[in-house]
């Protein structure tokens, strides 16, 4: 084991006032124990049975996510170390993204996330007895670590680490009691992180059912007299709106700026010195990975030549066909085997069923409220992130 103390004494720039020792240094595998996980048989997976732990589980906050969509099983059996329970800490050795963003990101287990089996390209890290696992994983979540972790990435399309990689890392830690101190402070923190989390989640289910339950009517929503709303007529997505196409590329506006939104396939770009749409709008990513992604565009905006702009008619509320796009299933519209594409010519065809504009309206209102309520619980979500990578890099030395 090779601990010891810089002749610099090193100490973090935010600290509890009772501890004044300098802080040890060494190297992660000096102070734990890494087991790479299992390689199991790809024959062998299944839409059930033992769960897997996968590079889909990760995210950059320190938890997983665990969902029927990105849960992954096999009928496989293994040996008992390389089952995971809560407690555990794992690590992430394989990031598809070339910015590495999940990249030897730690993902600690709970009793919500059940009992997973080991897969490869995941490690389970156990601390030795004069480190913290509360420390440990969120030394996991410091820029500097990660930084680190990017230094060591190998591959040029998928990156990866190695066990090695991640025990030659240093990692600077104080006594056991101010690291268990720190570890108690930030899981406070994290605490308040995880019910915004779940209070978002929940609130987007919500929001997902009431879409379901207006458009197969299943709740129908009174007149302003307490009446009952006119039947829903047939149409298609081209009998109400139409096509508009841009030919604006990166290149064209590279060195524009301003206070006018360009919108791209991952949303908002960057701000431009001109606009081409005066009023509301919708864009649809038209060719990419985004396929079909729709976006509701602001007055006095523009997009990118990859999107393509949806313009409501007079009778129809855009509010309200934006969230009937939404529930377009693209992927019966997409042609092209290497770079898939989406024509409006195509989805235009999309069977429709439409209420009055009065009741698209009040329907559209309603959406907007359960938004509103989505969008400020995401703001609350991202400041207390904010709050506690910020705590992170003064905390950790």
């Amino acid at each position: 084991m090779i601990l010891h103390l810089a002749p610099k004494m090193i100490t973090p720039r935010l600290r509890f006032p009772e501890f004044h020792e300098g802080w040890a240094t060494g190297r992660v595998g000096d102070i734990a124990d890494l087991l790479a996980g299992y390689a199991f048989d790809g024959d062998k997976f299944a839409d059930a049975g033992n769960k897997l732990v996968t590079p889909k589980n990760f995210t950059k906050f320190g938890h997983g996510s665990f969902n029927a969509e990105n849960s992954k099983f096999t009928s496989e059996g293994t040996e008992s170390r390389f089952v995971c329970r809560s407690g555990d800490l794992l690590v992430l050795m394989t990031d598809l993204a070339q910015t590495c963003e999940l990249l030897g990101k730690p993902l600690l287990l709970t009793q919500e996330d059940g009992e997973v089996f080991l897969n490869q390209r995941v490690i389970k890290i156990q601390p030795s007895k004069i480190l913290s696992k509360g420390f440990l994983v969120n030394f996991l979540l410091t820029n500097q670590y990660h930084k680190r972790v990017k230094e060591l990435a190998t591959g040029s399309t998928v990156k990866h680490l190695s066990s090695n990689n991640i025990k030659s890392i240093n990692i600077n830690f104080p006594s056991l009691s101010e690291q268990e101190k720190i570890g108690t402070f930030l899981a406070k923190i994290d605490e308040k992180i995880f019910a915004l989390a779940r209070e978002f989640e929940l609130l987007k289910q919500y929001k997902k059912g009431i879409v379901e339950q207006i458009f197969t009517q299943k709740i129908r929503l009174k007149d302003i007299n307490g009446g009952d709303f006119p039947v829903w007529a047939d149409a298609t997505l081209g009998d109400v709106s139409k096509k508009r196409s841009s030919n604006i590329s990166m290149l064209t506006v590279k060195d524009s700026t301003g206070d006018y939104t360009l919108y791209g396939a991952s949303g908002v770009i960057k701000g431009i010195d001109f606009y081409k749409e005066e009023n509301p709008y919708i864009s649809i990513v038209k060719d990419g990975a985004g396929v079909g992604r729709a976006f509701l565009c602001e007055a006095k905006s523009s997009v990118l030549g990859t999107m393509e702009m949806v313009i409501p008619n007079k009778n129809i509320d855009i509010r309200f066909l934006f969230e009937v796009i939404n529930r377009i299933d693209f992927r019966g519209y997409i042609t092209g085997s290497t770079i898939p594409h989406v024509y409006f010519k195509d989805y235009s065809a999309e069977a429709l069923r439409l209420p009055s504009l009065n009741e698209q309206k009040k329907i559209a209102d309603l959406f907007a409220s359960i938004d509103m309520k989505i969008s400020n619980v995401r703001t609350k979500l991202e400041l207390s992130r904010k709050l506690k990578q910020g705590l992170l890099q003064q905390m950790f030395a």
